[in-house]
C-alpha cells in the first residue's frame, strides 16, 4: 500500500516497456514532414525529442499517440505492434502543452477525470488518485482547488492525471512552454525529479535545449523530418555528428580550412586557426583537398596577448556578459570566433590573439553542410 492507504503506482501494471519506431514517414501535400524515421526508447528511459520549429517533432509525437496516422512505418510497444490501434488502446499517458486542467474541479477530481470512463470502483479510483499524487510529491492535495496551487504544482497535477490510469508510456508535449522563465527553471527541476522517481518510459517533445538536456537521458535531434543524432546530452554537445548538430546545440564558431590528410577518424587541416595547422576529430564526409569547417566551442578558446605563438591574430569586435563568463567576439581573417573568458573583456578594436585551451577538442565538418 502507498501513502494514505493507496497501493503503489505501477507503470503498465508493473511492466517497464520499450518503444520502437520503424520507418515512420509523413507527408502533408508536397511537404515531407517525417522521412522514414526510426527511433528506440528504452524501457524506463526518458528520451527528449529536440529540434527547431518545423522539424517534425510534434507530428512524430502525435503519430506515436495515435492522433495522426503515419503514411508508412510501424510502432511497437514491447512485443505489441500498436500503430493500427486507436489512441485509447495504446496504453499511453499524455501531458499537453497547456495541461488542460479543469479549474472548477479539485486536484483530486482532475486526476480522477481520466479514470471515470473505466467504471472502476470508487475506492480504486481514490487509491489510484492518491498513489499518482504521491508519485509527484503532492500527497494530500486531493481537495485543493487548481487555482490555489502554483504553476509548477499544476504541471505535476497534469503528470499525476496522466499516471493515474497506469500507462505503459508517458508522452510530454512541450510541458513547460507556457511558464515564465523563472518558474520554468524551477518546474523543470521538479519534473526531472518526478520522472526519475516514477521511472516510466517517457518521450518528451521540446524546442528548448536546457529542457532537453536536463530531462532527457538521451536526446534525439530532428532536422527537416530526419534524425541528425541520438545521444546523451554531453555527447551531443562534445561530439556532434553533423554540422547541423554542432550549430544547433550550444554555441560554436566555424572557420573554413583546407584538409591536408584524413585517417582514423581524424584530419590534419590548415587555415586561419591557432597554430596555422591542427589535427581534429573529423565527421563523416571529410576528404583530403575538400573544403571543410573547423568548429570551436567558446570554452575551447582563450584570449592571448599580441605576439603569442600558436595563436591566430584578430581584433575584438564586441562582448556579451553571460554570468560566470563573458563571451568575446574576435574578428579574424578566417571569420569571427567567440571566446569565453572569466576576466574583463578587452575594449572593441583591441588587437588580441586566440589560442586553444589545453585539452580542447575542436571538430571538423564538410563545408556546405546543413547549418
Amino acid at each position: 500500500m502507498g501513502p494514505h492507504g493507496a497501493r503503489a503506482w505501477r507503470p503498465g501494471g508493473g511492466r517497464l516497456t520499450d518503444l520502437r519506431l520503424r520507418g515512420i514517414a509523413k507527408r502533408f501535400g508536397a511537404a515531407t514532414i517525417l522521412d522514414g524515421l526510426s527511433l528506440d526508447v528504452g524501457a524506463g528511459e526518458v528520451l527528449a525529442l529536440l529540434g527547431p520549429s518545423g522539424s517534425g517533432k510534434t507530428t512524430l509525437l502525435r503519430i506515436v499517440a495515435g492522433f495522426e496516422r503515419a503514411d508508412a512505418g510501424e510502432i511497437h510497444l514491447g512485443a505489441d505492434r500498436i500503430d493500427p490501434l486507436p489512441p485509447e488502446r495504446r496504453g499511453f499517458g499524455m501531458v499537453f502543452q497547456h495541461y488542460a486542467l479543469f479549474p472548477h474541479l479539485s486536484v483530486g477530481e482532475n486526476v480522477a477525470f481520466g479514470l471515470e470512463t473505466r467504471r472502476l470502483p470508487r475506492a480504486e479510483v481514490a487509491g489510484r488518485v492518491a498513489a499518482a499524487l504521491a508519485r509527484v510529491d503532492l500527497a494530500g492535495f486531493e481537495r485543493r482547488k487548481v487555482a490555489e496551487i502554483s504553476g509548477g504544482q499544476q504541471q505535476r497535477v497534469a503528470v499525476a492525471r496522466a499516471l493515474a490510469p497506469e500507462p505503459r508510456v508517458l508522452l510530454l508535449d512541450e510541458p513547460l512552454s507556457n511558464l515564465d522563465p523563472a518558474l520554468r527553471e524551477r518546474t523543470r527541476r521538479e519534473l526531472a525529479a518526478t520522472l526519475g522517481a516514477v521511472g516510466i518510459t517517457t518521450l518528451l517533445v521540446t524546442h528548448e535545449q536546457e529542457e532537453a538536456f536536463e530531462l532527457g537521458a538521451r536526446v534525439a535531434l530532428l532536422n527537416r523530418g530526419h534524425l541528425e543524432q541520438v545521444a546523451p546530452p554531453a555527447e551531443l554537445y562534445r561530439a556532434p555528428a553533423t554540422r547541423f548538430v554542432a550549430g544547433f546545440v550550444g554555441r560554436a564558431s566555424f572557420v573554413p580550412v583546407e584538409v591536408l590528410a584524413v585517417g582514423g577518424g581524424r584530419a590534419r587541416v590548415r587555415g586561419e586557426v591557432p597554430g596555422g595547422e591542427l589535427e581534429l576529430a573529423a565527421a563523416t564526409g571529410v576528404a583530403p583537398g575538400a573544403a571543410a569547417e573547423a568548429m570551436f566551442r567558446p570554452e575551447q578558446l582563450a584570449l592571448l596577448p599580441e605576439g603569442a605563438a600558436e595563436a591566430v591574430a584578430g581584433e575584438v569586435a564586441g562582448a556579451r556578459f553571460a554570468g560566470a563568463t563573458t563571451l568575446v567576439r574576435v574578428a579574424t581573417r578566417g571569420g569571427e570566433l567567440e571566446v569565453a573568458t572569466d576576466g574583463d573583456a578587452p575594449a572593441p578594436g583591441t588587437g588580441v590573439r586566440v589560442g586553444l585551451r589545453r585539452g580542447a577538442a575542436p571538430r571538423l565538418f564538410p563545408a556546405g553542410g546543413d547549418a
